[in-house]
């Protein structure tokens, strides 16, 4: 009964370990495939944040590239206040030449508009003032303080389309009095094609807002408001007086997958599968050599069908059973027992057993007397 009861706890444990096994491979391929899934998903956000970054700094360079051209008309002004049309003309042709991206060039001291470039078209901002409204008070104390464009916008154009207006602030260069600014107004339109934003590539959802939340949509200004986002990357773009934010996301959602996907998962399937095999084959080793040390013991406490072979080669016992095995290795003594009949008792017996390459020696205590035909070998 005990014997059983090892027997069938140790082929629970060998039952149990199979099964561990391949409960932690799986759980092992499940992780590895998650993880897997994870790196190419921020891998692949880690490529558009990249590629939106990029094109945050496109657009910011190209309106600072349009503005810095202004620049020397500003250095001109500070030089000489009194400028007159025909000269501001000259200059104006010049500039936009050099920035193609420009609306209009207007002149105002004193934050009043009094002359412009190209005049055509413009004719109704000549006597606009830009501090009744244009110009918040905050960007005006701004503009004191840093001395650099503000900008504001974007702005809607009475001739269509949209706007970025620039204040450059313009400061005498004999006096260092505040003269006035000079207001810019670039074409937005122009700018995102320069920046490369326009046109919009396919499979990708964009838009360009003054919120830091994508779904404000009364702030979004270029792009489809009314788009369900998931998680999009976002690149922030500040300059002096506005702040605008892109966003940007896989028309067909992030991916839930590498595009390898089947390949991987095919790969930790058979390294589960392989694992898997290779356990079972070596518990099944163990439980075949489980059942010969059974067959050992079983054989030493049963009655033995033969004292040993006449040729005195050595003594040995029969088993009954007659089965062979590759692991073990014994010499028996074919003996016919249907009237073997005890004979005498002995206190021990050799037994030349060769299992994993060790003799033992079998106490034994009763010897029974058979009719033998020689040692053969299992």
């Amino acid at each position: 009964m005990k014997a059983t009861n090892r027997d069938s706890r140790f082929l629970t444990l060998i039952w149990a370990s199979r099964l561990a096994i391949l409960i932690l491979m799986v759980a092992v391929s499940l992780l590895l495939d998650a993880a897997g899934t994870s790196n190419h998903r921020t891998d692949v956000r880690q490529q558009w944040q990249n590629e939106l970054d990029e094109v945050s700094l496109n657009l910011q360079s190209t309106i600072i590239q349009n503005i810095q051209t202004v620049w020397g008309l500003a250095a001109n002004v500070a030089v000489e206040p009194d400028i007159k049309d025909e000269r501001f003309r000259d200059l104006a042709s010049v500039i936009f030449q050099l920035a193609p991206q420009l609306r209009n060039i207007g002149l105002a001291p004193d934050f009043v508009i009094r002359h412009i470039y190209p005049l055509e078209g413009n004719e109704a901002a000549l006597g606009l003032d830009l501090s009744n409204g244009s110009l918040p008070p905050a960007q005006i104390e701004q503009l004191f303080e840093i001395r650099q464009a503000v900008y504001s916008g974007p702005i809607d154009l009475v001739q269509g389309g949209q706007g970025l207006a620039g204040r450059i602030p313009i400061f005498e260069r004999d006096s260092g009095d505040f003269w006035g600014v000079i207001s810019v107004i670039l074409d937005l339109e122009r700018i995102y094609q320069a920046a490369g934003i326009l046109p919009m590539k396919d499979g990708m959802r964009f838009v360009l807002s003054r919120s830091d939340n994508p779904k404000n949509q009364a702030d979004i200004f270029l792009g489809n408001a009314k788009t369900d986002w998931q998680d999009p990357v976002a690149a922030t773009m500040n300059m002096p007086g506005t702040r605008w934010t892109l966003f940007a996301e896989p028309a067909q959602g992030w991916p839930d997958h590498p595009e390898s996907a089947l390949l991987t998962r095919s790969l930790l399937f058979a390294m589960v599968l392989l694992v898997t095999g290779i356990t079972f084959w070596l518990t099944s080793l163990m439980l075949k050599d489980r059942e010969m040390q059974r067959r050992f013991w079983v054989c030493s406490n049963r009655r033995p069908s033969a004292l040993h072979s006449t040729a005195g080669i050595a003594r040995h016992y029969c088993d009954r059973t007659g089965r062979s095995t590759k692991a073990l290795a014994i010499w028996r003594v074919r003996c016919n027992i249907s009237n073997a009949d005890s004979i005498s008792t002995v206190s021990r017996y050799q037994e030349a057993w060769a299992f994993s390459g060790a003799w033992k020696t079998t106490s034994v205590s009763v010897v029974w007397k058979g009719t033998c035909r020689g040692p053969t070998r299992l």
